[in-house]
């Protein structure tokens, strides 16, 4: 992997807040949509209920494609990530630091955390304090960047 390649795509983790999830388990996949944080080591965080289809599904196969990318109305606009990897349940010692990645990424959510304003902003900000995070850590990356020509991609095996 080049330096290169891989600024390109620290950039567009930090540039996107959306992902989509694809899971699959007893022959039948599953996408979500997700809000999500990443670190430097490329690993990706998010946050859900752990009865959710996605979060049922990874706890029979935690292996996982996930897609980011803007909208374009312009396909020579297109510029986006897929990835491959598996995903796992965040540790309850590593919980704290994810939680405090999510709430400097997502300023509304950091708000109404701290300073919840009536009974919905306070449901929604126990669930946040007492979420599952799940950690996805890529094991295979595609850049795609059709600015540097139809179908240009860099694929990064980690």
């Amino acid at each position: 992997m080049t330096s290169d390649t891989l600024t390109a795509v620290l950039i567009l983790l930090k540039k996107h807040k959306t992902l989509t999830l694809a899971t699959c388990a007893d022959g039948r996949p599953w996408a979500a949509s997700l809000y999500y944080v990443n670190d430097d080591n490329l690993n990706l965080y998010f946050v859900s209920d752990p009865e959710t289809r996605h979060a049922r599904e990874l706890r029979v196969n935690p292996e996982v494609a996930i897609t980011i990318n803007a909208d374009r109305h312009r396909w020579p606009r297109l510029r986006g990530l897929q990835l491959r990897g598996r995903a796992k349940v965040v540790s309850r010692k590593t919980h704290d630091i994810v939680l405090a990645l999510y709430l400097e990424r997502f300023g509304d959510i950091a708000a109404l955390f701290s300073s919840p304003q009536g009974s919905q902003e306070r449901k929604i900000a126990e669930r946040l304090a007492s979420g599952t995070f799940f950690q996805i850590t890529p094991n295979w990356i595609r850049l795609i960047d059709n600015r540097e020509g139809f179908g240009f991609r860099e694929e990064i095996e980690i």
